[in-house]
């Protein structure tokens, strides 16, 4: 790719994907990716590194917002707290599509992006709900309180809940 063709690519905005016939556009499909993903990459920045973090999320379309947990001390906390502006990838694998040549092997999959900003959850209330929803999604055979303890003090000192606000999304069908 010539220097004209990386300002070309550069100017786009960031949620507009090159190739339109792969484009998923419909908001539900997009949604139920979100909600339905198995774990998504957290992609913040370290001075001009990139760094991806593969997380277990929740998505609550009513709150517009991924959530997450993590170390309360980190490298993931120190990034955001520096540039809480992230991007957060969700993929879903598919199937393997053989071809006649190497060229014509692929593989079915979708993905959505999500671009945003990142925040810490601090209402103790909302940090509860969005532990149990993880526990729900993850582990929806297991009942608070039965199987295990709702969350400790000494649990939610040493455990950070983050929300990404989304601001927009691009999602992939291939």
């Amino acid at each position: 790719m010539d220097q004209n063709e990386v300002e070309k690519h550069a100017a786009k905005p960031r949620a507009e994907m090159r190739r339109k016939d792969y484009e998923l556009t419909d908001p539900t499909a997009i949604k139920k990716l979100l909600a339905d993903g198995d774990f998504g990459v957290l992609a913040t920045a370290h001075e001009d590194q990139p760094y991806a973090t593969p997380v277990n999320y929740i998505y609550i379309e009513a709150d517009q917002a991924v959530y997450f947990h993590g170390a309360r001390a980190g490298r993931t906390r120190a990034n955001i707290a520096l540039n809480p502006k992230v991007c957060f990838n969700v993929p879903q694998m598919g199937e393997l599509v053989p071809g006649e040549r190497s060229s014509n092997f692929g593989v079915e999959y979708q993905s959505v992006t999500v671009f945003g900003t990142v925040e810490l959850v601090t209402d103790e209330d909302k940090i509860i709900s969005v532990l149990l929803a993880l526990m729900r999604k993850y582990f929806p055979e297991h009942v608070p309180g039965e199987d295990y303890p709702l969350p400790q003090a000494d649990e939610l000192k040493r455990t950070a809940v983050y929300r990404i606000d989304i601001e927009e999304w691009s999602a992939k069908e291939q």
